[in-house]
């Protein structure tokens, strides 16, 4: 599923970053990648009117995405987030859901789970453009 759309991937392993970037890229988004949820918050403070979903990875030192998303929230109570996560262990995804997450994604990527649930995402949150 083709979009477009601006997406802030928050993301601290550099392969991880590298592979959601270029699908993001080959499915017509604008991709934007920082490393950690400090990084985050910064960038979307300042472009959250910009930025029409965020992709966190759920472990990650210093500010883990379930906390990045949080703060998130706070700055704009609309944003759009996808928590990514190798584990569905590692997080609560009910009670992140009951906060507003718009999506799961189950790691490693895989190409139509991950276009699917970020058109998705992207739909339900009403940037989406098909």
């Amino acid at each position: 599923v083709y979009g477009k759309g601006r997406i802030l991937v928050v993301e601290d392993e550099p392969v991880n970053r590298r592979v959601a970037v270029a699908l993001l890229g080959k499915l017509g988004y604008d991709a934007v990648a920082v490393d950690n949820g400090s990084e985050a918050v910064e960038l979307f403070r300042k472009e959250h009117e910009s930025i029409d979903l965020v992709l966190l990875d759920i472990q990650m030192p210093s500010m883990n995405g379930q906390e990045c998303f949080k703060v998130l929230k706070q700055i704009d109570p609309e944003v759009c987030a996808v928590i990514c996560s190798g584990y569905l262990r590692d997080i609560d995804l009910k009670e992140l859901l009951n906060d507003g997450l718009c999506g799961y994604i189950q790691k490693p990527y895989e190409g139509v789970e991950f276009s699917r649930t970020i058109a998705e995402a992207m739909l339900t949150s009403g940037e989406g453009n098909l």
